[in-house]
């Protein structure tokens, strides 16, 4: 479970499914709880969760060794990417201080750097194509450039920072320092800079 960071809503996970909240007033409501949205996408137990800084996007990490990122949760329209690259079950998911970055931490210590960027074979135009349907889509894709620009997450860098004989059992990230610690088994922890 979080809070998101305007505090207007939190999320809570529950088996392979999200759900998020409106967080109540203090003042006493007929029914201070409203449930806003739910949604999943996950073939297993979801293990983490981290909003961006500016309360629309979520990340979701789940034991199916993969990550999901929700864009527009607290809007009408979801669009959801997911993440794969893991070996081993997600413990960490976090989005950097901008919310073009994100990480990922696996059990087995391997840690995920993603970014959102332009694809390497397009023009440097910032302009992402604005469709209401898949056959929209489609249709649009068949109109345009083929050198149109496209946004998406890419793995830029991962890092092995496991111990022989040692797990990963717990992580949390600083967004403001770019500052990961990791708890190992042996009751060991690391703190790590991000994304060095």
């Amino acid at each position: 479970a979080k809070f998101s960071p305007n505090s207007k809503y939190f999320v809570i996970s529950y088996g392979n499914s999200i759900q998020i909240w409106k967080t109540p007033n203090i003042e006493q409501e007929f029914s201070p709880l409203v449930l806003y949205r739910t949604f999943g996408g996950f073939n297993d137990e979801i293990t983490c969760l981290d909003w961006s800084t500016d309360s629309n996007s979520l990340i979701a990490g789940s034991k199916d060794l993969h990550c999901r990122i929700y864009y527009n949760a607290i809007k009408k329209r979801i669009i959801s990417t997911l993440l794969s690259g893991h070996r081993d079950i997600v413990i960490g998911c976090y989005f950097g201080e901008l919310a073009n970055n994100a990480y990922s931490v696996g059990r087995d210590g391997i840690v995920i750097c993603w970014e959102y960027s332009l694809d390497d074979n397009t023009n440097n135009s910032d302009e992402l194509p604005k469709v209401k349907s898949f056959k929209s889509y489609k249709k649009h894709k068949n109109d345009t450039n083929e050198n149109k620009s496209i946004k998406s997450w890419k793995l830029i860098d991962k890092k092995y920072l496991w111990e022989k004989n040692k797990e990963i059992t717990s992580t949390s990230f600083n967004k403001q320092n770019s500052l990961l610690l990791i708890g190992y088994s042996e009751g060991v922890f690391g703190l790590y800079e991000l994304p060095s």
